[in-house]
């Protein structure tokens, strides 16, 4: 490793891994110094042959070393001169490994609280089920309102439309959230009929993506320039999530957030392509700047990325 102070544990395992020279594997030595001392006192280990080379150190509490490491193809022990191909300083700081044990315990405790939290508040297995099966149902049928069909298959669940319709919207993001936990569902692909003309698909395609996007924008569609243009509209939490991503977007790109963005995009991305396919024109997708709706914040043409505010 590069020079860096070693905190975390009393022994460490060092290992050197080396590229053999003209197909020969050399030998690794390491000469270990602790500071202020004679270099008489070194202490040199043979490691082996630098493909599978490791020693554990241990080391004093708050005593500096610094460790040279020699390679020579026929296993002479290193020379006064010589010069190490590495060279690393190592240390254990009793009081620095307690703060950082700590706050792994602390971080480890947190993790525990919030597992317990998602298992105590996570969908049951048969509530699970149950909701992708009438999620199943209604996308099976995306030309009926849906309200009918609430109605119409309430008596199996022992109640009446709007209250079904209401346990549906209560349990829509717990279902989602324990997708990690059951699998991720799968919604039925929407099965293009002949005789379905380009506006009734449309209709279909408008109403699923309102039912998929509810939680995280509105939308508008029209025809502009002879361009089936959808705009999606940000709201809540993902709104919240896109105005900081847009403030810090230069340093936090990498972040969970930026992934959460290109997730996002890419499904855009491929809806405006199915669209496209399924209605045999121009399709544009555009994701509305939440400070200015005037601008947009990703645009995608029949599955083609042409504007994303993240590459400026």
């Amino acid at each position: 490793d590069n020079d860096k102070y070693f905190t975390k544990k009393s022994s460490s395992k060092l290992s050197l891994i080396g590229t053999p020279d003209e197909d020969e594997d050399k030998l690794v030595y390491l000469s270990i110094k602790p500071e202020n001392e004679d270099s008489e006192d070194n202490t040199t280990v043979k490691l082996g042959r630098s493909g599978d080379a490791d020693y554990t150190l241990n080391l004093e509490e708050n005593k500096n070393y610094t460790i040279d490491a020699y390679t020579d193809l026929k296993g002479n022990k290193p020379k006064k001169d010589a010069k190490p191909v590495k060279t690393i300083k190592v240390r254990f700081d009793k009081k620095e490994y307690a703060k950082l044990d700590e706050k792994n315990k602390q971080i480890k405790a947190e993790k525990e609280k919030q597992a317990q939290k998602e298992r105590a508040n996570l969908i049951s297995k048969e509530d699970f089920n149950k909701y992708n099966s009438i999620m199943d149902k209604l996308y099976s049928q995306p030309d009926r309102n849906e309200d009918e069909i609430f109605d119409e298959i309430a008596p199996q669940y022992g109640t009446t439309g709007p209250e079904l319709k209401k346990w549906m919207d209560e349990n829509s993001s717990k279902a989602i959230d324990a997708e990690s936990v059951y699998g991720k569902y799968k919604a039925p692909e929407i099965k293009n009929d002949e005789n379905l003309g380009s506006d009734t698909i449309k209709s279909i395609y408008e109403n699923k993506i309102r039912e998929n996007y509810k939680d995280n924008a509105d939308l508008s569609a029209t025809m502009k320039d002879n361009i089936y243009t959808i705009s999606l509209y940000p709201k809540g939490d993902f709104r919240d999530a896109i105005i900081h991503l847009q403030t810090e977007h230069i340093s936090k790109i990498n972040s969970e957030l930026g992934d959460v963005w290109i997730t996002y995009t890419d499904s855009v991305k491929k809806l405006s392509k199915t669209i496209n396919q399924d209605i045999n024109q121009d399709v544009c997708i555009n994701v509305i700047n939440p400070m200015n709706e005037e601008n947009v914040l990703f645009s995608s043409l029949n599955g083609i990325e042409i504007y994303n505010f993240t590459n400026e």
